[in-house]
């Protein structure tokens, strides 16, 4: 009952829903079915969190974006902030404005899983290093995994870490497969 009247006042006042939730079962759906799960830590299995794709839409202001080798396939930098662990997280949303599917084996690196995003780099071209996405104690990369075939005119939103580059490293460049460079992205 008490939930009830909190969640009629919440309504009421047109707040998100997402900010009170008396059970764990019944939270509200996300209005953005296409976000990954980011992991708790390093053991924790990436290759659960399976990213599906949403149709393609406007999504929040990019940082940058390039188009791709692949005709249609285009690449929004959405987010490349510092967190927690010494560690940087790129998101990013590929979306694909043509009118055949578009195979995403093409973004993992040698030795890895090649539906993820193993195979995408931060640049510090100032400082000369290189920075390959962070992986768990399995050696699997803690990055989006099992990435299905994008649809025509659809978006998906993916995600991966890295170790973080010097503090005083304001700008980096990220290189992604089959894609120029995306230079001077700020990191935040």
């Amino acid at each position: 009952m008490e939930c009830s009247i909190l969640r009629a006042f919440v309504v009421t006042a047109s707040l998100p829903l997402s900010v009170l939730s008396c059970d764990s079962q019944q939270a509200p759906p996300s209005t953005d079915a296409a976000a990954p799960a980011q992991p708790a830590g390093p053991a924790q299995d990436s290759a659960s969190a399976q990213p599906s794709a949403t149709p393609a839409a406007q999504g929040p202001a990019a940082l940058a974006t390039a188009e791709g080798e692949t005709p249609g396939l285009a690449v929004e930098i959405q987010e490349l902030k510092r967190t927690a662990g010494d560690t940087v997280t790129l998101k990013l949303a590929f979306a694909n404005s043509g009118q055949q599917e578009v195979k995403m084996d093409q973004f993992g690196g040698p030795g890895f899983n090649v539906w993820s995003l193993a195979g995408v780099t931060l640049v510090d071209i100032v400082g000369k290093k290189k920075y390959f996405t962070a992986s768990d104690s399995d050696g699997k990369c803690l990055c989006s995994m099992d990435i299905s075939a994008l649809q025509p005119q659809a978006r998906v939103n993916l995600w991966a870490k890295f170790p973080a580059p010097p503090p005083d490293v304001q700008t980096i460049s990220v290189m992604i497969p089959h894609f120029a460079p995306i230079d001077d992205v700020p990191l935040s």
